[in-house]
């Protein structure tokens, strides 16, 4: 067991959730479920939860994550997967929009297809 980090917490945060179910874990997104799932702890446990030292998801090092027990885990992962389609609704309000005569019933030039 020399040479493995015990963290002095057990349990889980929502970057591993997110990595577990396959989800980016993004700045914005994890910001975004950060703040939820916070104020959702705080409303049931009527406290913050604890933090630890964990390591970081992208660079070398540690950073203060929030810790929850592992029967927060479904609360998480719903809070992951509406956030992350708000994110992707926002993202779309700010796209180039597309010629709404290009699909299966126009072709390349916007000429309609025959049927």
């Amino acid at each position: 067991m020399s040479g493995m980090r015990r963290w002095n917490i057990a349990g889980i945060t929502t970057v591993s959730v997110a990595l577990d179910m396959g989800i980016e874990p993004t700045p914005e997104l994890m910001w975004a479920v950060g703040q939820i799932v916070v104020r959702i702890y705080r409303e049931q446990y009527g406290a913050l939860p604890p933090k630890d030292l964990r390591p970081k998801t992208y660079e070398e090092g540690v950073h203060c994550f929030a810790i929850y027990p592992e029967t927060f885990r479904g609360t998480i992962a719903r809070v992951l997967l509406t956030q992350k389609y708000e994110l992707a609704r926002q993202l779309d309000l700010f796209a180039k929009p597309k010629d709404p005569r290009q699909g299966e019933l126009f072709g390349p030039g916007g000429e309609a297809y025959a049927h």
